[in-house]
């Protein structure tokens, strides 16, 4: 690992502390959220698991400080369920265990009291996420769980590729 890649990954842990002031306009926050996910789709392939952790957290983190305002912080979710779909059409498997990973951590933020933040702050966010986001958010990640827990396709019978007549012919021997 060269010296610009561990200057970066302590610049992500150094974000990722709850000691990160977050208080930018709405503006500069849904910039990020969406730096934060492009970043994650294209480096995705390549990212250290720490650094790909700190970096959900992060952006998880910047997704809850931004909900109360409102705007673009509002549709990250949507976005991780859209990056979660794109990357299994695409098959990238790291993007793939990227977005689900970040789908967790998004979820696991907003349960989780934010330090400096009012209870009543935390729960406002909690709950307007709930409302908004925790279902389109489960149903993508249940939907998951169902096409990889589901059986692989029973493998093809020999009278399945014989034309009409030959293929009746079989289905009387057997």
């Amino acid at each position: 690992m060269g010296n610009g890649a561990a200057s970066g990954a302590a610049q992500v842990m150094f974000f990722c502390s709850p000691f990160f002031p977050l208080h930018h306009s709405p503006t500069v926050k849904a910039e990020m959220v969406t730096y934060f996910t492009c970043y994650l789709e294209s480096h995705a392939v390549g990212m250290e698991p720490f650094v790909a952790a700190y970096l959900t957290q992060l952006l998880a983190r910047v997704v809850k400080a931004g909900w109360a305002e409102g705007g673009a912080a509002r549709g990250a979710p949507g976005a991780l369920v859209d990056l979660l779909a794109r990357a299994r059409r695409s098959g990238d498997r790291a993007a793939y265990g990227a977005s689900l990973r970040a789908l967790t951590a998004l979820v696991t933020e907003f349960n989780t009291p934010t330090p400096g933040r009012t209870l009543t702050a935390h729960r406002k966010a909690a709950v307007a996420f709930r409302d908004a986001a925790l279902l389109p958010a489960f149903s993508a990640a249940l939907a998951e769980a169902r096409r990889l827990a589901a059986p692989a396709p029973a493998p093809r019978s020999r009278a399945d590729f014989m034309p009409g007549r030959a293929r009746a012919r079989a289905d009387v021997r057997s």
